[in-house]
């Protein structure tokens, strides 16, 4: 079996918060993320309808208990999608409805301070 190849992507420190970075590869394009302290990676296709997923807007994820009012404090983060607004939780890739499907994820790795993407 073949091993994965590293791409590097930069610093990590130059890798901002809460915004995707999209690199346009070989054969794909993906955008990757760093939340907090840590780092994801997805292929920039929503699964719905194939919008580049990664040009959503990030945001906490809304809820709602009530008709007409909603709020944000959840700790979920999520990427809309830019088409069908479609939201899928950046931490796990899931679809927040059932039907959305989930975000193809790749890996990353972290090496003294570099960032690299594993595929």
């Amino acid at each position: 079996m073949k091993g994965k190849e590293k791409i590097h992507i930069g610093k990590v420190e130059n890798i901002p918060d809460g915004v995707f970075t999209i690199l346009n590869l070989k054969k794909y394009s993906v955008g990757v993320i760093r939340i907090e302290e840590d780092f994801k990676a997805y292929l920039n296709v929503c699964p719905h309808a194939g919008a580049p997923i990664c040009q959503g807007e990030v945001s906490r994820l809304v809820v709602s208990d009530q008709p007409f009012l909603s709020y944000d404090d959840s700790e979920i983060k999520v990427v809309r999608c830019p088409w069908h607004n479609y939201e899928y939780d950046l931490s796990t890739g899931e679809g927040i409805l059932s039907d959305a499907g989930k975000l193809i994820s790749i890996a990353t790795e972290e090496i003294n301070g570099e960032l690299f993407l594993l595929i």
